[in-house]
């Protein structure tokens, strides 16, 4: 029984590193720091078609911790975009870097994307509810709505996000567009 879970595992962990090493040489990240709102938005050379926005994806970048992959939620899939909030450890790390100089390239795996995103288009009328950074999710899927929408339509999206401070808002204002 040990030697199936051992075979499984290493399979698993074989995937990941072939996706990680398909995506990372031709793959780089542009690093935009988001000072009032204490975040990193992360632009990736390369798409994902196949992934929805407010999935999630493994991000291993060796410029910032060389041994570390960390999930995040996406936001755009063309280009594949992230906005990461700083905390400590990797977060952190990778706010310092983008301050230290704006629009720095660094080298990124990527792996993903990840997770079941509920189909909102089938609806005339769609509240969403977000709080603080958990807002990646969210906005992902309204901004995901939103270009699909015609001009004539009657449908309606309603989008509530509750932030501490006004400079929150930063992170994502420039994507409405």
């Amino acid at each position: 029984m040990a030697l199936i879970a051992t075979s499984i595992y290493a399979l698993d962990r074989s995937l990941r590193l072939s996706r990680f090493f398909y995506y990372l040489p031709s793959n780089t990240a542009t690093l935009t720091p988001l000072v009032s709102s204490n975040a990193t938005r992360v632009t990736l050379s390369r798409s994902m078609a196949h992934a929805a926005p407010g999935s999630h994806s493994f991000l291993y970048m060796p410029g910032i911790r060389a041994c570390q992959t960390h999930p995040f939620t996406m936001i755009s899939r063309d280009p594949v975009e992230f906005v990461i909030s700083a905390r400590n450890g990797f977060t952190k790390d990778l706010f310092d870097k983008a301050c230290a100089k704006p629009g720095r390239k660094v080298r990124t795996g990527l792996e993903g994307a990840y997770g079941c995103v509920p189909n909102i288009m089938g609806y005339d009328r769609v509240v969403l509810f977000a709080g603080g950074s958990g807002a990646t999710f969210t906005f992902a899927l309204a901004v995901d709505w939103a270009k699909k929408q015609d001009v004539e339509s009657k449908k309606s999206l309603d989008f509530v996000w509750s932030v501490r401070t006004a400079g929150k808002l930063e992170s994502f204002i420039t994507m409405v567009d």
